[in-house]
């Protein structure tokens, strides 16, 4: 594991070996892969503070962060009573 700009960057024995087939190598030179993980290092520990590109990836689908803050944005505010 390796932070460069801080981004995370992880490398594997497996690490995108097979990405498309084979078409496309996703390393770099030493064989790191860059998560597009935005992290920050805070002492003795790194903390996730976001993604590069925004775009978060769930279950194989591409999610923006932004479209789902608007539909809980449009939700009518909790009246709940913990």
């Amino acid at each position: 594991m390796k932070i460069e700009d801080g981004s995370l960057h992880i490398r594997s024995g497996r690490t995108a070996n097979r990405y498309l087939a084979g078409t496309l190598s996703l390393r770099d030179d030493d064989g790191f892969v860059d998560t597009g993980d935005m992290v920050e290092r805070r002492g003795d520990r790194f903390y996730f503070i976001g993604r590069r590109g925004g775009i978060i990836n769930v279950g194989g689908l591409k999610v923006h962060p932004e479209e789902v803050e608007a539909v809980i944005n449009r939700h009518p505010p909790c009246e709940c009573h913990w």
